[in-house]
């Protein structure tokens, strides 16, 4: 009893937490250029949240669009040597929804 007890605990706080957005996120989806390619380099490293390419080029891709400059723009070549043509097109697609959608809920 005390086991399944202890596991439910833990279930719900991990539930709980993965609901729950870093302030990196938070300033990203405030539109704040380094907060979004901070969170690109989370998702290209998986550090903080799940690796995908797809995503990490989407947040590098905001930032740079928004005058980040050549750091962004050299991340994002790096990210893209890691990406199918398809993966890259899905990535400019999500960052143009993205845009559309003031960053909420990216």
């Amino acid at each position: 009893m005390t086991f399944k007890l202890s596991i439910t605990i833990a279930l719900c706080t991990l539930a709980l937490l993965q609901g729950c957005k870093s302030q990196t996120e938070t300033a990203a989806e405030q539109g704040q250029a380094l907060a979004q390619f901070k969170l690109g380099k989370m998702y290209a490293t998986g550090e903080g949240k799940p690796e995908n390419k797809i995503y990490a080029y989407m947040w590098t891709h905001l930032a740079m669009s928004q005058g980040l400059g050549s750091t962004a723009k050299d991340y994002l070549n790096g990210i893209s040597t890691q990406m199918t043509a398809l993966q890259i097109e899905d990535a400019k697609k999500l960052s143009i929804e993205c845009k559309n959608k003031s960053y909420k809920d990216c």
